[in-house]
């Protein structure tokens, strides 16, 4: 997938959290977290990290794939309760994870 189509599906994503959680037309179930904390989803985030963990141990791609679509799901959660806290944003600018990778992958990000 090309960094466009990469970069849609991305904003999409976000986008469809946005939705979701709007206080007025949002899901029920994605607004019910009233705490609006992390912790209160933590315990999900662990089951898809432990699931994804199990697809690779099975060497099963479909699982796989459908593990790290929960999985991305569970991160954008988390960091659409941290963009209402007011803690930061998931806009889709060049972020701070693609940074640390960067510069912790010199040999191999030189051209970044």
């Amino acid at each position: 997938m090309g960094d466009h189509a990469s970069r849609a599906n991305r904003i999409e994503l976000l986008r469809v959290m946005a939705r979701l959680r709007d206080p007025d037309t949002g899901c029920p179930a994605a607004r019910e977290i009233v705490t609006r904390r992390c912790a209160a989803i933590a315990p999900y985030t662990i089951e898809e990290a432990y699931e994804v963990v199990d697809a690779i141990g099975r060497g099963d791609l479909d699982a796989l794939k459908d593990e790290f679509g929960d999985l991305l799901l569970q991160v954008v959660y988390h960091g659409r309760l941290a963009e209402e806290a007011g803690a930061f944003d998931l806009s889709p600018r060049r972020s701070s994870a693609a940074i640390r990778t960067c510069s912790r992958m010199r040999a191999t990000a030189t051209g970044f």
